[in-house]
């Protein structure tokens, strides 16, 4: 086991080492963090308002069906919103790697038109990724103890099986149900390392961040009779979090591209070491 994160880790380190070298690309999740919020924000205002005329007009009936059915409907056009916008920028972030990795040097705008051609891709993609988060999260809400359990155990396989949709997505003109089977079969014989790596990532960014929080922790306690000390460190913490969570998403699309093209292929992208993408298939 120690092997394979050994082996995820250098994998993670070899992500960085092209990300350094392409370091417009950052600009991609902060379009969709900016464009994230502001849907949030313009989404969240009228659904509220809806929900609240609805739930007034119910309250003199006995039936509340119609409130939750406004209610799940209102939860998965708030999904397939926040999906499609996540998985726009996604698609882009993958199509400028994918290119970079070709030997082309590539800009933001690049990206963004990969997108806008795999736009109706996207959006039916965001639909059905929209309609499990819905059955998820009313497994989670209504069904105890056992459907908590059942929607987190949901969302990881979930989350496994779709990992390369979005370079699929790219490279292959399939139909969305095809590119999540296509996706899952690619999961078979990379299932190990491609876990591995993941958790790498993540254990990357959850170190940094609980560092970050200790950090914290600790000058707030020293500056805590200096309100504007305070205030300052509370703005450098957030964005602390908030480049974190940009690199740590950078980082995991690079890592997935980087297998998935080994993958498809059998090349080595990059400047990558051959036996780390090998150490990332199971052995037939």
């Amino acid at each position: 086991m120690f092997t394979s994160f050994g082996r995820s880790w250098q994998l993670v380190k070899a992500s960085w080492a092209f990300l350094s070298t392409n370091k417009s690309f950052v600009m991609f999740p902060i379009l969709s963090g900016i464009a994230s919020i502001i849907a949030a924000v313009v989404l969240l205002l009228p659904a509220g308002i809806v929900a609240g005329i609805f739930s007034a007009g119910d309250s003199t009936s006995s039936n509340g069906d119609g409130t939750s059915i406004i209610g799940l409907v209102l939860l998965f056009l708030f999904y397939l919103v926040m999906y499609t916008i996540s998985l726009y920028f996604n698609v882009a972030l993958t199509g400028a790697i994918l290119k970079e990795l070709d030997g082309v040097d590539v800009n933001v705008g690049y990206g963004l038109s990969v997108a806008n051609k795999k736009l109706g891709k996207i959006i039916q993609y965001a639909a059905v990724s929209a309609t499990v988060g819905v059955i998820l999260s009313q497994l989670k809400e209504k069904g105890g103890i056992v459907g908590s359990l059942v929607s987190s155990l949901g969302g990881l396989a979930w989350n496994l099986v779709t990992f390369f949709v979005v370079p699929l997505m790219i490279v292959e003109d399939k139909g969305v149900i095809d590119l999540i089977k296509e996706s899952g079969s690619l999961l078979k014989s990379t299932f190990g390392e491609q876990v591995a790596g993941g958790i790498g990532v993540g254990a990357v960014t959850g170190l940094a961040s609980f560092a970050l929080i200790v950090i914290g922790f600790v000058l707030g306690w020293l500056f805590q009779g200096s309100g504007t000390l305070l205030l300052l460190l509370g703005v450098v913490v957030v964005v602390g979090f908030v480049f974190i969570m940009l690199i740590g998403s950078m980082l995991s699309a690079v890592y997935r591209v980087m297998v998935f093209r080994y993958a498809q292929t059998g090349l080595v992208p990059g400047n990558m070491d051959e036996s780390l993408l090998k150490a990332a298939f199971k052995s037939k």
